[in-house]
Parts: C-alpha cells; sequence; structure tokens
C-alpha cells in the first residue's frame, strides 16, 4: 500500500477561506507562496515535518492530508513513527542494524536513528520504503 500526500485537501481549504497562496503559507507557517501553490498542486509533496505543521495550523488530523487515512485508533493528530516496529523486524529476522540498512537501502546510520526514535522518516516515500523492502504493512509503521 502507498502512501499518498492529499494536496487537494490544500486546494480545498484554500478555495473556502478565500485567501490567497501567500496569506495560506503564512497562516500554516511555510516558506512562501511559491512553495504553498506547489503543496496544493501536488507538484511537490511536504516533508512529514510539514505536513505536521500544515494540519495543526489548519486545525485538522495530519492523517486527513494522507491516503489511506491510516488514523491511528488513539487522538494523535500528528504523523509519528512507530520506531519499535524497525527493531521487532530486525529481532524476529536475527538482522544486524547494518543488513537491515542495506536491505532497505538506506545507511545504517537512518536505520540506528529511526530505529532508536531519535528521528522520523523525512518523507512519505522512505515509510513506503521500509514497508516495501521488510514486507510490512505500511500502516504499522505510525505511531497509534
Amino acid at each position: 500500500m502507498t502512501v499518498r500526500f492529499k494536496n487537494e485537501k490544500l486546494a480545498e481549504w484554500q478555495e473556502a477561506k478565500g485567501w490567497s497562496n501567500a496569506r495560506c503559507a503564512k497562516f500554516v507557517g511555510i516558506a512562501g507562496p511559491q512553495t504553498w501553490a506547489l503543496y496544493k498542486t501536488g507538484a511537490i509533496i511536504p516533508p512529514v515535518r510539514i505536513i505536521n505543521k500544515i494540519a495543526v495550523n489548519m486545525g485538522i488530523s495530519a492523517f486527513d492530508l494522507i491516503a489511506p487515512s491510516l488514523a491511528p485508533g488513539s487522538d494523535s493528530k500528528i504523523i509519528k513513527f512507530r520506531h519499535t516496529a524497525l527493531d521487532m523486524w530486525r529481532e524476529e529476522h536475527n538482522c544486524s542494524q547494518q543488513a537491515c540498512a542495506q536491505l532497505v537501502g538506506i545507511s545504517a546510520a537512518a536505520w540506528s536513528y529511526y530505529a532508536s526514535g531519535i528521528r522520523t522518516p523525512e518523507s512519505l516515500d522512505i515509510f513506503d520504503l521500509i514497508s516495501t523492502k521488510l514486507g510490512l504493512d505500511v500502516a504499522d509503521l505510525f505511531e497509534k
């Protein structure tokens, strides 16, 4: 299952507000109107931290901005990486962190940061990559 950004939600929200690209960008706290325009048209996908920021400022759950929604069963409103899934997979398959990183196609440092919870994958593509390479449901990578 591939996770995608629902850019049309940004366009709908902007239209409902009747705001310019500049006002929307300023309101949600992103770089500028050009960046907002690229996000709302789907020309580029915002990083996960920006998706969270947009959602908080729009007053919605970040899970409303991705498809499939993958909304966890709790009150979580922002996308958080379930880092324990990596260690569980690694232990079940008796793999070193280095071997796991190579299997996924990321650096050993990135695997270590993700598995320890120090960092969250920056893009939805990384969530997809990890789930595909490890044979996990992408929903299992989101904090519940």
